[in-house]
């Protein structure tokens, strides 16, 4: 989305913390629209056979780490 956004004179919608460097850097404006909108949850798809590399692993481990922080707050 914000490669299409950036490419020409388009409108779309994609949250303010997805584009903050290029909203920084002047290649996305963003527009002032009033609403309500939520979070919503975002999580992980694993295969149930998939064994991980110790790279994907750590970076798990990191994903769990970093979501327990967040969601305790």
């Amino acid at each position: 989305m914000r490669e299409l956004l950036a490419r020409g004179d388009f409108l779309g919608c994609i949250s303010e913390a997805q584009a903050v460097a290029e909203i920084s850097h002047g290649t996305l404006q963003r527009l002032d629209v009033a609403g309500h909108w939520s979070n919503r949850p975002i999580g992980l798809t694993l295969r149930a056979d998939w064994v991980p590399t110790q790279a994907q692993h750590l970076m798990l481990d990191k994903i769990v780490e970093v979501a327990g922080l967040l969601h305790a707050q």
